[in-house]
């Protein structure tokens, strides 16, 4: 189901949402916010949030999540705040695993946003194979749940998760969401930048 609350003035949205509080496990980030209720194909699709003059931003995203309804609204609330990179989306592990080793240092994800419950299978286990393979290790993945449950966060962090994110209810909580994730994630993390100083 889609959240309620759609704002005509994605920036107000944007300032409302950011007034909410969000819990820090070590260095890395679980923003916590009121969760909302949801065969892998082998798969990628593209989705662009190109900016005014059509060029797009040169990092990018991999969001794992077997919901064509949850990706697509992800995208919305991605480009309504102001995100102007590409968000590739992969229906499970199959599909994630085909993209990533269809990819070179230069153009992986900054990024990798990983469902905790796909359909058939567990993303706490696909996490564990990314994290284990030198290939991927260094990407930081970010986990998405609609559960706050402690053994849930536990569990992931233990498998090399870098990030764990409760799903929110409202759009406009989802816009800041967003906003958190692209702006520190591929702004100002710094990950695998050959040659080039943070």
């Amino acid at each position: 189901m889609i959240p309620s609350g759609v704002s005509p003035d994605p920036a107000a949205a944007i300032r409302r949402a950011l007034t909410r509080h969000f819990c820090v496990f070590g260095i890395t980030e679980c923003f916590c916010s009121p969760s909302a209720g949801h065969s892998s194909h082998i798969h990628a699709e593209h989705i662009s949030c190109l900016s005014p003059d059509g060029m797009p931003n040169p990092s990018h995203m991999l969001l794992i999540d077997d919901s064509p309804g949850e990706c697509e609204l992800f995208r919305q609330a991605l480009t309504q705040s102001g995100y102007r990179g590409a968000l590739e989306v992969a229906d499970g592990s199959l599909a994630a695993l085909q993209y990533l080793a269809g990819r070179t240092t230069d153009d992986e994800p900054a990024l990798i946003l990983l469902d905790l419950k796909l359909r058939g299978e567990r993303g706490v286990d696909l996490l564990r194979q990314l994290k284990g393979d030198n290939r991927y290790a260094h990407i930081p993945v970010v986990m998405l749940s609609s559960s706050d449950d402690a053994e849930d966060i536990r569990a992931c962090y233990q498998a090399g998760a870098n990030g764990y994110v409760v799903k929110p209810g409202r759009f406009d909580d989802l816009i800041s969401l967003s906003l958190h994730i692209w702006k520190f994630w591929l702004e100002h993390n710094c990950t695998r930048r050959m040659a080039t100083p943070c």
